[in-house]
């Protein structure tokens, strides 16, 4: 994003945010943009409960989803500009979410055991499937197109991943693999997940592609809790939610050695200022030039909630790769959100 964007951006989505209370129409003008609109400008109407969107949002190149399990819709702004285009409504505690190649977004209703999939800028679900279990988190592989998602939870206790391919779906456990994160391919089609244990030891997980079995495999790194894995656009990020014991999150890019092991070759570190302790940041989402099945150059920008921040001070956006301190963190936002993604238009 360009200083001019970030601008832009940042008093954008203070901006259009403040206006969820009322996210039941058409959002009021924001304005020029890098103006801020006065409050009193600001319409606010009761939430319908119904789903609607602004026409030309499907127009528009990148879009923003936050799922906020508070309200259980899912909200959808100009990434640009901050400007609140519309609402998905109907979930049930909507949370981690995925964009394939054509920059369609895929939203995981942890309790309803389902993953929905939206066109970019569309209004009205266009596919719906069961996970099997609480649905986490969801990423597509690059190479075949499969839909993976990440279930914290079964039926039988443990969670597991279920791969969704043109012909049907195939679960893969692992007793180490017990309670498991967010999951993303990398560019080769190799599956990653990061877990806790039955005991609550820390693992990292791999499905490698056209393999069989999810496995746990080394890292040159100690990591204290278990984080969502992503792609960036050059490397596999993984990360760890209590980075040395405290409320730290960082992340760590990694390459695989010829063995299946992960070796660091850089770090990021997530700091804020609402909180001393330093952030704990869940469903990072790495935002470059393409969708992320497709992207091959590192982002520059990562949005995410932060659970330490004082609740309704959440979602935050940070530089990336060079971390530190927030680019902005509006103070009017959804309530809870519980994962976001940023979907590009293929068009």
């Amino acid at each position: 994003m360009t200083p001019l964007e970030l601008g832009r951006y940042t008093l954008g989505l203070v901006a259009a945010i403040i206006m969820l209370a009322g996210c039941g129409g058409a959002p009021s003008p924001i304005g020029e943009p890098g103006a801020m609109p006065q409050t009193s400008a600001i319409a606010t109407h009761a939430d319908r409960g119904t789903s609607w969107m602004r026409p030309d949002a499907s127009r528009i190149k990148k879009l923003l989803y936050i799922s906020d399990i508070a309200t259980n819709d899912v909200f959808v702004y100009n990434y640009k500009t901050g400007e609140l285009l519309g609402t998905l409504a109907g979930f049930s505690r909507p949370g981690g979410q995925c964009v394939d190649v054509e920059g369609d977004i895929w939203i995981t209703e942890r309790d309803a055991h389902v993953v929905v999939k939206y066109r970019h800028g569309g209004v009205s679900p266009i596919k719906r499937l069961q996970t099997g279990g609480n649905a986490g988190g969801c990423w597509i592989d690059p190479t075949t197109g499969d839909l993976a998602v990440s279930n914290q939870e079964t039926p039988s206790g443990g969670g597991d991943i279920r791969v969704f391919t043109r012909s049907g779906f195939k679960d893969y456990s692992n007793p180490d693999c017990y309670y498991l994160e967010t999951p993303a391919y990398d560019s080769a089609g190799n599956l990653y997940v990061e877990a806790y244990s039955a005991t609550y030891a820390v693992y990292v997980c791999e499905l490698p592609h056209g393999g069989n079995a999810l496995r746990t495999i080394s890292v040159n790194q100690k990591l204290y809790g278990p984080g969502d894995v992503v792609w960036d656009g050059k490397y596999l990020v993984i990360s760890d939610e209590f980075y040395g014991g405290g409320k730290t999150t960082v992340l760590f890019q990694t390459k695989e050695r010829p063995s299946g092991a992960l070796t660091i070759v850089s770090t990021t570190v997530l700091t804020d200022t609402c909180d001393s302790g330093g952030p704990w940041v869940w469903q990072p989402f790495i935002v470059g030039k393409r969708n992320p099945p497709i992207n091959s150059e590192q982002g520059n920008d990562l949005v995410a909630l932060n659970a330490y921040c004082p609740k309704g001070e959440w979602f935050s956006a940070w530089a990336y790769p060079s971390g530190g301190n927030p680019m902005s963190t509006p103070s009017n936002q959804p309530e809870e959100p519980e994962g976001q993604s940023v979907s590009i238009s293929a068009s």
